[in-house]
């Protein structure tokens, strides 16, 4: 990300999208630790499904993972979210023979109006937990 906020000149206004996977604590605790990182990698490549050529994903540790768009601007970024939160809601985990749905909620913030990793993680995560969250997910189904 500091790299990016660097030499943002010449690019549309880039995007960081912070994706917080809500249940993930409550699986460790029913399922265990292995299930857990299961639920990541699940996760990981759902997020990969929807990834542009330019956009960049991680892991930000723990249950987040950012998303950062580098052509985008607000509204491309928050229908990013909804996009990536609705796919990982439609693709539920299984684990030996049960199936957990995913609830996931994601906070955006613009890069334009940040000046370190730092600030555009707090501004992400601010919208996170203001903002609409566009959570998603149901109960466990048998």
């Amino acid at each position: 990300m500091t790299h990016v906020l660097a030499h943002m000149e010449g690019l549309t206004t880039p995007s960081l999208i912070v994706l917080h996977l809500v249940n993930a604590d409550d699986i460790r605790r029913r399922l265990g630790r292995n299930a857990l990182d299961g639920v990541l990698i699940h996760v990981s490549s759902v997020i990969d499904t929807i990834l542009e050529p330019t956009d960049v994903a991680g892991s930000l540790g723990g249950n987040d993972f950012g998303l950062i768009q580098l052509v985008s601007d607000l509204t491309l970024a928050q229908n990013k979210a909804k996009d990536l939160v609705q796919a990982i809601a439609a693709a539920p985990f299984q684990w030996q023979g049960k199936i957990t749905p995913l609830e996931t909620m994601a906070g955006v913030a613009t890069l334009a109006t940040t000046e370190t990793p730092e600030a555009a993680l707090i501004a992400a995560d601010k919208d996170l937990i203001s903002g609409p969250g566009f959570i998603s997910g149901e109960d466990e189904t048998p």
